[in-house]
């Protein structure tokens, strides 16, 4: 269940990756400035898959 968490996690952070890399290539060619993020994403994750 923790491996697969894991995979889930990785995963996730890869595409969010691509998706901010293509947000700046999309800024960068319309000569627009990026916009900042406006605060944090709070989740909350079970204690038994945040302590692996």
């Amino acid at each position: 269940m923790v491996f697969r968490c894991r995979i889930a996690i990785e995963s996730g952070m890869a595409e969010g990756r691509v998706l901010v890399d293509d947000y700046l290539a999309t800024c960068e060619k319309q000569q627009r400035t990026p916009q900042r993020p406006l605060g944090k994403v709070m989740l909350r994750i079970d204690p038994v898959i945040q302590s692996n």
